[in-house]
């Protein structure tokens, strides 16, 4: 499997993983704690093709736990922690890449997840989608809870590693109730040109809701 879920918990508690869409269980589980429970996802849950999917993924314990996505797909390996639903909301920015290439162009991509019915989510893209949706314009699309929206960059031949004009990075979300927003690259390198040409890779975040962000560091 590509995607595994990690799961553990300073105490013992039940985990139990379903998707709200279908009504389906991944399964019911015993977290021993200072334990690392590893649960595989079916490849079918990937989400690959723009636009709305049934795709969601709900955990739910009975005792704090932590949780995280690892995914290795084609050479490529990624892992990110998930934030709980009570730390979602309602506004937020992304961070993304330029396309990029490998065997053919690859994209900046967004993944939005609805907690609630009825949840509408305006998205206003810094650059074209793939959707038709141009850059600068805002697009609603209405989620039901467990859906996905998976927004990808338009590829443009011929503009590989061009800031400008293929980067997703600052496109606004707003939605209705609280959603989830992962958001990342298929395939890019980073700085640009050489020496890392050829050797690119996939990244993905959750991204923080805009009340959260910072003002300080250190």
């Amino acid at each position: 499997m590509p995607i595994q879920l990690w799961l553990s918990s300073r105490v013992p508690t039940k985990v139990r993983i379903s998707l709200p869409r279908s009504g389906d269980f991944l399964g019911q589980f015993n977290l021993a704690p200072r334990k690392t429970l590893i649960v595989s996802v079916p490849e079918a849950l990937m989400n690959k093709i723009s636009g709305i999917s049934d795709n969601g993924i709900y955990i739910q314990s009975e005792q704090p736990i932590t949780a995280t996505v690892y995914m290795s797909y084609r050479w490529s390996g990624e892992a990110f922690k998930i934030i709980p639903k009570e730390q979602l909301g309602r506004i937020y920015y992304t961070l993304n890449l330029y396309q990029d290439r490998t065997d053919r162009e690859r994209v900046g991509q967004i993944l939005i997840t609805a907690t609630t019915d009825n949840t509408k989510v305006a998205v206003t893209p810094k650059v074209d989608l793939d959707d038709g949706t141009r850059g600068g314009q805002t697009k609603v699309y209405t989620l039901q809870r467990g859906q996905t929206l998976l927004l990808k960059a338009k590829i443009k031949p011929g503009f590989d590693q061009d800031f400008e004009t293929t980067d997703l990075t600052g496109t606004k979300i707003v939605a209705t109730a609280p959603v989830s927003v992962i958001s990342g690259h298929t395939k890019g390198a980073f700085p640009r040109y050489q020496p890392t040409m050829g050797t690119p890779a996939n990244f993905m975040r959750n991204m923080l809701i805009e009340s959260m962000w910072p003002v300080e560091f250190l």
